[in-house]
């Protein structure tokens, strides 16, 4: 669920995803990472953007 709200087919505007993605947890921020890997056409750069920063902050590196 978590995941949809931040995708293409949720119906929030783009700044609301990147605010939702701000108060999301690490287990959270992982699943939309997963959910992006499965199927990237349906997320924006700038939300898979904040989803990197997010976890940065937390201390969590991704090697892409």
């Amino acid at each position: 669920m978590r995941a949809f709200q931040v995708s293409r087919q949720a119906e929030s505007p783009l700044n609301e995803k990147i605010k939702a993605i701000n108060g999301y947890e690490t287990g959270d921020l992982l699943y939309v990472l997963r959910a992006f890997e499965a199927e990237p056409e349906n997320y924006e750069p700038e939300v898979i953007q904040a989803v990197s920063k997010r976890l940065h902050e937390k201390g969590i590196m991704l090697l892409y």
